[in-house]
C-alpha cells in the first residue's frame, strides 16, 4: 500500500514538474509577447520539450543509477558533457530543418539570420534539466536509503527485543519451577495453589508477553501472583512489603519488564538465618511510572548481588534502551551498607 501510494504521489509530481515545464517553453516567451507567432515556433517548442523529457528520463532512470551511484562519477561527467552536447545539437538542426530562424525573423521584423546559429537557449534549458533531474534522483534515492535503514533498524531492534524475552521467559520460569518443586516437600496444598498461580503466569507469558505492549494492569496481576507464590516459600525471617496504588492509567507497558528487578530481590535477599524485609513499590504520577524495590545484602556475601546480577537484569536493561530510549531512569544504590536499592521510572507517553 505504501508503495503504491508513493507511485501515485510521484506520478502526481511529475506532471506537475512538466506542466510546469511547459508552460515555461511554450507560454512564456517575453520576446514573443505582442507578437503573432508562426506555426513553426510551437512546432519547435514541442520537438524540443519533447527532447527535454526524454534527456530527463535518460538521466533519472539509466545514467545517474548507472554510474553516478555506483561511483562511476568520470563516467557520468562524460555522460552529462555528451547528453548536453547532442540535445543541443539536435535542437539546432531541428531549427534549421524547419527553417526556423527565417521564419522568426520575418514575424519580428528583423533581418534573417543564417542557418546554423548557436542556439544557447537549448543549451542552458539541457544544462538545467541534467542538473534538476541529477538532483531529484539523488533525492529519491536518498529517501529509500534512509527508509531502508530505519527498517532495518526497527527489523533489528525487533529481532533482539524477542531474542531478550526469549531469554527472560525460561529464565523465570527455571526459578519458579525449582521453588514449586521445594515447596512440595513442605505443604502439598500450598504447591497446588502455586501451581495455579503459575498457571495464570505462563498463560500471561504466553499469550500477553508476545506482543510488544500490554496493560499495565495486566503487568501488576502478575506481579501479584508471583509475590503470592513467593510468600509460600518463606519463612518467617524475611517479610515482604508489596505497596501498588489502588487507582492508576491502565496504558500500554512493555511485558515481563519489572519482574527480573523483582525476581533478583528474592533471589539475593532472602536468608534462612537473618531476618529482614523484602520492599516493592509501584507508583503512578500522571504518565510516569515508578517502581523501587529494596532487599537486606544478605551478610555472607554483601557484593554477590552485583557480581551474580544474572540474565534476567542484563536483558532488562537492554529491553528498557530499545523500548523506552530517553524515556526511563533506573538507578540502583547501596544504603548504609544494608540494603541494595533499585528505583525505576518510565514515562509511558
Amino acid at each position: 500500500m505504501n508503495t503504491i501510494a508513493t507511485k501515485h504521489r510521484r506520478a502526481r509530481h511529475y506532471v506537475l514538474l512538466w506542466t510546469i515545464v511547459g508552460i515555461v517553453f511554450l507560454l512564456l516567451q517575453p520576446l514573443t509577447w505582442g507578437v503573432k507567432l508562426p506555426e513553426v515556433f510551437w512546432t519547435k517548442q514541442v520537438y524540443h520539450l519533447v527532447i527535454l523529457i526524454a534527456l530527463y528520463y535518460a538521466n533519472t532512470i539509466y545514467a545517474a543509477p548507472a554510474l553516478l551511484f555506483r561511483k562511476k562519477i568520470w563516467l557520468f561527467i562524460l555522460w552529462a558533457f555528451v547528453s548536453v552536447t547532442f540535445v543541443t545539437l539536435l535542437g539546432q538542426w531541428i531549427n534549421d530543418h524547419l527553417h526556423f530562424y527565417e521564419a522568426m525573423s520575418t514575424a519580428l521584423g528583423r533581418p534573417p539570420h543564417k542557418p546554423g546559429n548557436f542556439d544557447g537557449f537549448m543549451m542552458i534549458t539541457s544544462l538545467l534539466i541534467m542538473g534538476i533531474s541529477t538532483s531529484i534522483v539523488a533525492y529519491e534515492r536518498w529517501q529509500q536509503v534512509t527508509a531502508l535503514r530505519e527498517e532495518l533498524e526497527k527489523e533489528k531492534i525487533s529481532a533482539e527485543l524477542a531474542f531478550l524475552k526469549a531469554q527472560i521467559n525460561p529464565h523465570f520460569f527455571f526459578n519458579t519451577l525449582n521453588n514449586i518443586y521445594s515447596l512440595s516437600y513442605i505443604d502439598v496444598n500450598a504447591s497446588r495453589d502455586a501451581l495455579q498461580k503459575l498457571s495464570r503466569m505462563m498463560r500471561y507469558v504466553l499469550y500477553e508477553a508476545q506482543h510488544d505492549t500490554t496493560l499495565l494492569s495486566k503487568e501488576i496481576s502478575f506481579i501479584d501472583d508471583y509475590i503470592e507464590l513467593m510468600r509460600l516459600r518463606l519463612s518467617e525471617n524475611t517479610q515482604v512489603h508489596y505497596v501498588k496504588p489502588q487507582h492508576f492509567k491502565d496504558e500500554a507497558i512493555a511485558p515481563m519488564l519489572l519482574m527480573p528487578f523483582i525476581e533478583n530481590a528474592f533471589k539475593h535477599g532472602v536468608s534462612n538465618i537473618d531476618k529482614g524485609t523484602i520492599d516493592i513499590i509501584l507508583e503512578e504520577n500522571d504518565d510516569v511510572f515508578s517502581m523501587t524495590v529494596s532487599n537486606p545484602l544478605i551478610a555472607a556475601n554483601p557484593n554477590k548481588i552485583e557480581e551474580d546480577g544474572g540474565i534476567g537484569l542484563q536483558n532488562t536493561v537492554r529491553r528498557l534502551e530499545l523500548t523506552y530510549p530517553g524515556r526511563y531512569t533506573l538507578e540502583t544504590k547501596r544504603q548504609d551498607e544494608q540494603k541494595y536499592i533499585v528505583h525505576l521510572s518510565i514515562k509511558l507517553s
